[in-house]
Formats: structure tokens, sequence, C-alpha cells
């Protein structure tokens, strides 16, 4: 199975497109949360190379990115900073840079807040229930007993009926944290990604930027927090 890599190299050889990258994540939905979307990181090579991969058509159909910082801002000033950025990318593509810059939104909070970022999840879930509305609401039927199979058929009340039996599955919802932030902060952001801002019904990944630390000594140091295990995802019912 392919993986998506965020590739932060802008200025790399674009490689033909590619078909959409929902089937190697095998997600309803991916959220990309940018912490520290106001900083040179984020602005000159984070967000450029998520473009590249939009262009190459390798990001999954339904995504949205929220820049997380600690400034104030919104999201249309924020779209228009990114557009200085990412018109040389564009070259004049300028329809798949405006398609791309809708998905782009701004979220003001505190690195280490766990309430700033229980903020950000409502904003986060809310989304993600939209994407999975009506057909990502899918279920096993082959793991329905036969009698209740038929009695959903008789019935006709198969999303009701579904929701009494408890067999509705999860919306598969990925969650990218990229944290284009000094090494001193790292581990308060994901402590407070991980009180507040998991992903419930699939998964999240914490994305941090090398070099890591400046030497063997000091890097250590950051890893325990970031280390620390998350409890696995919920299992979700497989559609045949």
């Amino acid at each position: 199975m392919s993986r998506l890599s965020l590739s932060l190299d802008a200025e790399a050889a674009e490689p033909e497109p590619q078909a959409n990258g929902d089937a190697a994540l095998d997600v309803d939905s991916c959220a990309f949360v940018v912490v520290g979307a106001s900083g040179d990181l984020a602005k000159k090579k984070t967000y450029p190379a998520l473009f590249k991969l939009y262009l190459q058509n390798l990001l999954p159909a339904k995504f949205k990115v929220w820049g997380y910082a600690r400034s104030a801002n919104d999201d249309a000033a924020f779209r228009e900073k990114m557009r200085g950025w990412l018109e040389k990318i564009a070259a004049g593509r300028t329809a798949q840079l405006d398609s791309f810059l809708a998905m782009l939104v701004y979220f003001q909070g505190q690195y280490n807040s766990p309430e700033d970022f229980a903020r950000l999840n409502e904003d986060v879930v809310a989304w993600e229930h939209e994407q999975g509305a009506g057909a990502h609401n899918r279920v096993c039927v082959s793991a329905i007993p036969a009698p209740l199979s038929l009695l959903r058929s008789a019935l006709g009340a198969y999303s009701c009926l579904l929701d009494l039996l408890g067999t509705k599955q999860l919306l598969r919802a990925a969650r990218r944290f990229y944290l284009a932030i000094p090494p001193s902060v790292f581990a308060p952001a994901a402590r407070s990604i991980k009180s507040s801002g998991m992903a419930t019904t699939g998964w999240t990944r914490v994305i941090v930027e090398k070099p890591f630390g400046h030497d063997l000594v000091r890097a250590p140091s950051r890893s325990p927090p970031l280390a620390a295990p998350s409890p696995p995802p919920p299992a979700a019912v497989a559609a045949p």
C-alpha cells in the first residue's frame, strides 16, 4: 500500500498527477493542522508542500487545512497571505490555487493550551461529521444476522435500524498535526493535542520538523513527551 508523504521540497520536480489519495489513506476525511501557521517554516515550506500534493491529486478528496497559531488573524486575511507564497507554484493555475485556498482556515490558540485545542477539536469534529454524512455511514452487511437483514429490508428503515442495533460504522477520520514551531514547545503542543485533539474514529499523526535537537545529548530530551503511548483508535466495521 502506498503512503502519503509530506515533502517539504517545494522546488522539487513535479511528478505526473496520480489517482486520488483516499485509497492510500483508507479514510473518509483528512484534517491537516499546521501548528505555527504564522511562521516562516509554514509559509515557505509546509503550505507549499501541501499545495504541490494538491496539484498532483495526492490529497484526499475530503480534506481541510487548519492553520493554528498564537497571533490574531482571520480566514480571509490568512488566505491572501498564503496566496502570495503559492502563486509561483501555481504558475498561472488560478482555479486550482483558489480551490486550494478555500480549504484553508485559521484558528488562534496557544500551543500549551488543552482548552484551545479543545475548541479547535470542536471545529474539526463538526467538519468531519459533515464529510461523513450519508454515504459514508457504512456497515458490514454480512456481519448482520440474516433475520435482522430481512427485517431491515422489510421495514425500509435502514439508518434507523442500524442505529438501534448499534452497528453503524464509525467514520474513519484522519488527522495530521504538523509542528512548524520551535522545539522548545514541541512537548507542550503534543500534550495538548493528546489531551484534546486526537481523532476518536480514525487515526492521528504528529509530524515534527528536523533537525530534532542540536546534538545527541539534547535530542533525546525532546523524545519522551512525544513518545508517550496513546490509546489505539476504535476499530471500524469494514465495508464489504
